[in-house]
């Protein structure tokens, strides 16, 4: 047991505090094993109706029925902005999912003695904290005693098993910096009477003159690494930079002019050369037809993924830089509060007027910070959601020319000075055609309801459509991270035609044979549909419905005609 008493420890802290002192490559294992674990209604729904509170995702009313992989950024950043229920939601599932770590645990507490303290889930916090170096003296024995486990989730397990924040002190600010934690402890020891507090003024400005200049110190190098990586990227793939019109110059110019960028730079720039070192490689042509048919879709879904990031950038260069407001109220502060040997103020007997002075700036600085922080979520969700609708809107009239020129590449078909290919005469032709070129990507498994001798006066529009489900949808399928608006993209490729990811359960038993289609043993659900026209003449009204395959990654289109049938019909 500790010597120090429980009223010195860190109370009421946000369950979300554990996430701050986990290494960035733990804290996305949690979050990623809590989204995909299986767990019982008791642990699942509180974690599901915690993310539709605060999580929005493109292309979901309800984000908990997202995927774990378009979660896991949302969920990251809510932890960063201490979203304690959120937390709590995910660690339960976390702490179920590892059963036999937390049994470990439990016994080992048991035998230390160590009584476990309730979190409270209903307002995310925790109701105590480890006294200073006890997780760690604990983490290390259970190490002792089981040295296969992981360190970091003996240590995640212990806060949650024993009920115990990460933090020892009551102070307002969670340190993720060991060095600043142990030096923070060795003050929060000291006696108020210590000589030592005489000079607690004087080191405070020591301290801040001293980070302003490592913060420079640190910008700078970050500026120059920015430049480095640019320079990087201008050698390695210039042509490839030329071709696809980016001007990354720019934004070391935008480093520049706005220094707060430099760290948020180096991460694009990573991802941004990740992208080009695979691109490379692929954009010339094939030496082949069956390996340009291979280049043309990977180098499609890198060229989407180089202009996204691009575009991700210009949104974030384009927002207002942070308002050091509350930093120039506490320098001003801070000067006018000289407490140097011989000075007027250290002299004065004016201790009742400098204690209100502090209270008057904690004050302003606490509602400062509680409003920048709100606008400045509030801004990051719109740049957010900007930059995520630039990046759909890019990729889809991208996308158009990419499967157009696939088509013609596969096939050979290039035009030549004596002409092209004639358009389908015939749904019929059309679709023939489409399972000509897109064999391995299409499975045309029509059922007893589909008609392709109906006279849709448009069937070039049929083998366009087609084409677009064997490219362009596949393509975004085969992306899990992606949120894509299929009706979006099918509008930008087809003109007039549109894309509907649902029918009704009641249409669907009552007019069977028209929403399945079977092949090889297995029947699929023909919910998905795209069509053009509204009526019930054949003339210019026609419906394709199909169904995903995730195990062969193909689209199976099972039904093709004027309409399916309904209540209505």
């Amino acid at each position: 047991m500790s010597e120090f008493p429980e009223k010195r420890t860190r109370k009421n802290v946000s369950l979300a505090a554990v996430f701050a002192v986990m290494r960035a490559d733990f804290r996305e294992t949690v979050v990623q094993d809590a989204l995909q674990a299986k767990a019982p209604r008791n642990l699942r729904d509180p974690l599901n109706t915690a993310i539709r509170a605060r999580v929005k995702i493109n292309g979901f009313r309800d984000a908990s029925k997202a995927h774990p992989t378009q979660l896991l950024e949302p969920v990251l950043h809510e932890m960063e902005l201490a979203n304690g229920k959120l937390a709590g939601a995910a660690l339960r599932v976390w702490e179920h999912s590892h059963a036999e770590l937390r049994d470990h645990v439990t016994a080992y507490l048991e035998a230390a003695a160590v009584a476990p303290i309730g979190l409270d889930f209903k307002n995310g916090k925790f109701k105590a904290g480890w006294p200073t170096g006890e997780r760690e003296r604990h983490r290390e024995a259970v190490a002792g005693q089981h040295p296969d486990l992981d360190q970091e989730e003996v240590g995640l397990m212990l806060c949650l098993v024993a009920g115990r924040s990460p933090f020892s002190q009551d102070f307002s600010i969670a340190l993720n910096s060991e060095v600043f934690a142990r030096f923070i402890s060795v003050l929060g020891d000291l006696p108020p009477t210590a000589p030592d507090w005489n000079e607690a003024d004087a080191f405070r400005v020591a301290v801040g003159e001293l980070a302003a200049l490592k913060a420079k110190d640190r910008i700078n190098d970050q500026t120059r690494a920015v430049e480095r990586a640019i320079e990087h990227i201008r050698e390695n793939h210039k042509e490839d930079v030329k071709y696809l019109g980016l001007e990354v110059g720019f934004w070391f110019n935008n480093v520049k002019a706005r220094q707060d960028l430099a760290p948020k730079a180096m991460r694009f720039l990573g991802k941004l050369q990740e992208e080009l070192d695979a691109y490379g490689p692929i954009r010339p042509q094939g030496a082949s037809l069956e390996e340009e048919k291979r280049r043309a879709l990977r180098r499609a879904e890198h060229e989407a993924a180089i202009l996204g990031i691009a575009n991700e950038w210009e949104a974030l260069a384009a927002t207002p830089p942070p308002k050091p407001a509350a930093e120039a109220c506490e320098e001003s502060a801070v000067h006018s509060m000289d407490t140097s040997p011989g000075s007027p103020r250290r002299r004065a007997d004016d201790g009742s007027k400098l204690e209100a002075l502090k209270s008057e700036l904690s004050d302003v600085k606490a509602l400062h910070k509680e409003e920048t922080d709100g606008f400045r979520f509030e801004n990051n969700q719109l740049s957010s959601e900007i930059s995520d609708l630039k990046k759909q809107l890019n990729e889809s009239r991208t996308s158009e020319s990419y499967w157009r020129d696939l088509y013609v590449a596969e096939k050979g078909r290039r035009e030549t000075e004596g002409g092209e290919e004639a358009d389908a005469a015939t749904v019929k032709e059309a679709v023939d055609r489409a399972k000509d070129v897109f064999d391995a990507e299409l499975v045309v498994a029509l059922n007893s309801k589909s008609n392709t001798a109906k006279p849709f006066e448009k069937p070039q529009e049929v083998l366009h459509a087609l084409h677009w489900l064997a490219t362009e949808f596949r393509r975004q399928r085969l992306n899990p991270g992606s949120s894509p608006d299929f009706n979006l993209a099918i509008k930008e490729a087809c003109p007039g035609w549109f894309y509907k990811a649902h029918q009704t359960q009641t249409t669907k038993g009552m007019f069977s044979e028209w929403y399945k289609t079977t092949v090889n043993g297995k029947t699929y659900d023909l919910s998905n549909h795209i069509g053009k026209g509204n009526s019930f003449d054949p003339v210019s009204t026609i419906r394709i419905a199909f169904a995903w395959d995730e195990q062969t990654e193909q689209v199976v289109v099972g039904f093709i005609g004027p309409h399916q049938r309904n209540r209505q019909s």
